[in-house]
């Protein structure tokens, strides 16, 4: 997240619940289990809704960010059951999002599962990591998930995932993919998807009738 109104504390709490009810009701939409972020940055996302989940997967391409993030999990973990709901499954890992993205959707095959991802890997200033190529690489974890034989059951059309890109107020700046060309991509690869930005989310899912 950039520096401006955005990462005021007080906009980030409000903005966090925010984010969370909309979590909520893609997971609910798609009854979904599992949750899959790019850009873990210190855990927030994950310790918000550890216990909205059954499973989390995240990648941080800063080593010192993923050490705060687990710190976050792991005093989580500790609490264990909290109004009887345990905490998620969770797998933070270290490395760039593209190289990792594949395994995490791999994992959800056998059996398939859908799952929300949140796309949030980008340069933001401070300790995070920038890769030396590229600054962004939502266009590329895009196409990854939806391409990705997870996305669907038997046609190649179908969206069982849900896929929320974060910051759509940077795209189309500095070299990012505009929001018209991540729309373009997943219109050209799924039939029957909602496409919207709101709440500064690109916001991609499947009709459900």
């Amino acid at each position: 997240m950039t520096a401006d109104k955005f990462s005021r504390p007080e906009t980030m709490r409000s903005r966090g619940n925010v984010v969370k009810g909309i979590m909520i009701y893609y997971r609910d939409l798609i009854d979904a289990k599992v949750m899959v972020e790019t850009g873990t940055y210190h855990g927030a996302m994950v310790e918000k809704l550890i216990r909205c989940f059954e499973e989390i997967m995240s990648v941080e391409l800063s080593e010192e960010c993923l050490a705060i993030a687990k710190t976050r999990v792991e005093r989580q973990d500790r609490f264990k059951r909290i109004r009887g709901v345990p905490p998620a499954k969770t797998n933070l890992v270290h490395g760039n999002s593209v190289d990792v993205l594949p395994s995490f959707l791999d994992s959800l095959l056998e059996p398939k599962r859908p799952a929300v991802f949140w796309l949030d890997a980008h340069y933001s200033g401070g300790i995070t990591s920038k890769l030396e190529e590229q600054d962004c690489t939502a266009m590329e974890e895009l196409i990854m998930i939806l391409d990705h034989p997870s996305s669907y059951n038997e046609d190649p059309r179908e969206l069982l995932h849900v896929v929320l890109i974060d910051d759509a107020r940077t795209m189309g700046t500095r070299g990012y993919p505009t929001i018209a060309e991540l729309t373009a991509v997943a219109r050209e690869r799924k039939d029957n998807i909602r496409v919207k930005v709101e709440d500064d989310i690109i916001q991609i899912s499947p009709i459900i009738q």
